[in-house]
């Protein structure tokens, strides 16, 4: 997917407030009239605020101080574990997931990361430039000579 840079995204809002057509600012980009839109209808919203890049996906969930404290207390109190430290908290009345009490330990470096929950390899698919350069035939039987 062809992503814009900040700088693009201001030059075509530049260039529509000068007023240049739609058709003309997407020919130049090579985007669609409908992605010029869009981005005249962000500018015209939220003004040159956004247009800037911004992290996508789910935000990071942000622990209370307090709750991280405590959360460290119990780990070098008792040592336990995530799921333990879960358990006691929900029977003081705090919801806290295990994954977000494993998140603080790991960088309180109170625990070693799990290497099966770190984030997944990106794939990549092995395929020869030229598929047609190999091939593979089987030689068992030869309608030839019939052997």
């Amino acid at each position: 997917m062809y992503k814009l840079t900040y700088e693009k995204r201001v030059w075509i809002i530049k260039q529509h407030l000068k007023g240049v057509m739609t058709s003309r600012i997407a020919f130049a980009q090579n985007i669609t009239a409908r992605t010029v839109q869009k981005l005249v209808a962000v500018y015209e919203e939220y003004g040159w605020d956004g247009l800037v890049d911004h992290k996508t996906g789910r935000s990071e969930t942000v622990l209370n101080a307090k709750a991280a404290d405590m959360i460290i207390d119990i780990r070098k109190k008792f040592g336990y574990g995530a799921c333990r430290i879960e358990e006691l908290l929900k029977k003081q009345g705090f919801g806290i997931s295990h994954r977000q009490i494993e998140k603080l330990l790991i960088r309180c470096d109170l625990v070693l990361p799990n290497i099966k929950k770190q984030k997944s390899r990106r794939w990549v698919r092995y395929e020869l430039p030229n598929p047609n350069d190999l091939w593979h035939t089987d030689w068992s039987f030869d309608p030839f000579t019939n052997q």
